[in-house]
């Protein structure tokens, strides 16, 4: 299984591929929290996943994390 982190505006975000969809998750004090309610478009690139984050969750954004990163 495929997976990529991401810093959200400052929240950290895992997004895993099962096959052909994609899985989004919170990361907490070490847990791993499933978002059901963000539907990621099976046809999506991995390199389109930051700006699909930045869609969905650009409320989030503040001068101190003004962007969604991928995390190496």
């Amino acid at each position: 299984m495929q997976q990529y982190q991401f810093d959200v505006f400052g929240i950290p975000m895992l997004v895993k591929r099962r096959e052909s969809q994609w899985l989004l998750f919170t990361k907490a004090q070490g847990l791993m929290a499933p978002v059901n309610d963000v539907v990621i478009p099976n046809e999506f690139t991995v390199g389109e996943l930051p700006v699909f984050l930045a869609d969905m969750y650009h409320e989030l954004a503040t001068s101190l994390h003004p962007d969604v990163t991928k995390i190496s």
